[in-house]
Order: C-alpha cells, then structure tokens, then sequence
C-alpha cells in the first residue's frame, strides 16, 4: 500500500470512528433523494452524471480555498497532498456513510463505495439547487474544516523527516504558488476575466442543467461575492491574506482620485441597480 493510500485510509478511519466528528445531513425531500440514489434508466443516468460532474466542481473549488484559509503558510507540495487525500472519492464514500446516506435510499440494496462517491456530488448539487450556493459552500466547510488538521498531519508524515528531499520547506515561492492555488479557484468560483464565461467553457460543464443557480463566469455571481460573500461574515471566498478583501479585481473598489485628476465619472448606476436586483433575487 502506498503512503497516498495509507494517508487515505488513515482519514476515513478519522471520519468513520471519531467520537468528536459529527457532520450533519442536510435536509433534501424524498423525491431528492430518490433521484440521486436513482441509476437505473439512462434519463436518471445522464442526469446524475450530470450532477456528478457539477458537484466534483465545487468539491474542488472549495476544498481549494478552506486548505488555503487553514493552511497558507504551508508549502505547495503539503497544499497538494492535503488536497488529493480530502477531495478523493474513497473519502466521499466515507463521509457517506458517517452522514448514513443509504438511510435515505429507500430500498435496502448494497451500493458500491464509487457509486456511493458519485451519490454524494449529486447531493452537493442538490444542495446548491434547493439551498443555494452560500450553504453549500457552509455545508462542505464543515464536513472538510474538522479534517484538515488531521490530513496536513498525515501529510506531514509523508512527505518523510527533515533533511530529506522531500521535506517541505515554508519559503516564499512555494507560498506564492499556494496563493495561486487560491486565486483560480476563486476565479472558477467568481468568474473572472481568464474564466469569463459559456464560450469558455468546456462541453461537458455547458451541458449542465440550465436551472443551475449558476454557471461558472456568472456575472451576477459575481456580483453578489462581490457586495456580499467577500465579508467577514463569509469568509468561504476571502483571501485569508488580504484581511478580509475579495481576490478578485473587478470587487474591489478603486482608489479616489484627487481633484487635478479627476476625470468624467462612468455611467455606473446601472450596474449598481443590477448587483442590487441579484441580491434580491
């Protein structure tokens, strides 16, 4: 077994059997969890693939920026190495079972651990969907936070004892390269200009549903990060180095100019009134 395998193991034994790990199911109806659990026909196939693959986005994306939150001291290669041990399917299939998601199943078949990791993306999609993206960013926050400190340990046993040549160093490059680490998954999440919008985006990510509450590159997603998640009292997607500031150009607010420099101001009422109207909506 390699020490990839064994860091995994170590985790799903964390999840499975620590009396103070006690994540919470989130609340789905029943026709939910029927479809997610549903594989038979090929309509319910392609749409949990679907779901799967949407799901697997924003595992990722956020796994990304809490390792970052927690972590952005570490070296790059400890950064990674957490990140392929939480945001791996063996590790999903177990929270499913710590969360009892075959209770849910409504009929009393075994299911394999993969089927039981692509059930729990269609669940994370899910929950977008019924209880928007704000929650399930809170929701995969606290299945993953209890984790990390126990997977940068694992991690730090892997990387083998000081001296060697894989022992992590704290220097400012590999942490430069953490905070790019951060700084595209919050683009993934934001929609900046180097992910802008459905032209570029892949096949299989414009074949999602389109009553998504929102694509990738979605300016009134945006947006709304901009006026509200990029707060303290939401710190899902804020740069754990900028003290509270969005990673993310067009959310922050330009410097004044001085009255010499002043130039005829740009018509932004408009875009004021939208950024409203998507907060209301």
């Amino acid at each position: 077994m390699s020490r990839h395998e064994l860091a995994i193991e170590y985790i799903k034994s964390h999840i499975l059997n620590a009396p103070s790990y006690h994540p919470k199911l989130p609340y789905l109806d029943e026709a939910t969890w029927y479809k997610a659990f549903n594989w038979m026909s090929p309509e319910a196939v392609d749409r949990n693939k679907k779901f799967q693959r949407y799901g697997s986005f924003l595992i990722k994306a956020i796994a990304t920026l809490r390792i970052g939150r927690q972590f952005c001291s570490q070296g790059e290669g400890l950064f990674e190495r957490i990140r392929s041990i939480i945001a791996h399917n063996e590790t999903f299939s177990a929270l499913t079972h710590k969360l009892a998601f075959t209770s849910k199943q409504g009929a009393d078949v075994k299911i394999s651990d993969e089927r039981l990791a692509a059930v729990f993306k269609v669940v994370v999609t899910e929950v977008c969907l019924q209880h928007g993206f704000e929650n399930v960013c809170v929701w995969i926050g606290s299945l993953f936070d209890p984790l990390l400190p126990h997977a940068r340990d694992v991690c730090r046993w892997w990387s083998g004892p000081p001296g060697t040549k894989t022992n992590l160093k704290n220097t400012n490059k590999s942490q430069k390269k953490i905070s790019g680490h951060q700084t595209r998954a919050k683009r993934m999440l934001l929609g900046t200009r180097t992910f802008a919008g459905p032209s570029q985006l892949s096949k299989k990510t414009r074949s999602l549903p389109s009553n998504l509450p929102f694509l990738p590159g979605d300016p009134k997603i945006m947006r709304q990060v901009a006026r509200g998640y990029g707060t303290r009292e939401n710190p899902i997607l804020v740069d754990c180095e900028s003290d509270g500031e969005v990673c993310n150009s067009s959310a922050r607010r330009r410097k004044p100019r001085s009255d010499s420099q002043t130039k005829p101001a740009r018509n932004t009422v408009k875009d004021e009134d939208d950024s409203s109207s998507a907060l209301g909506n």
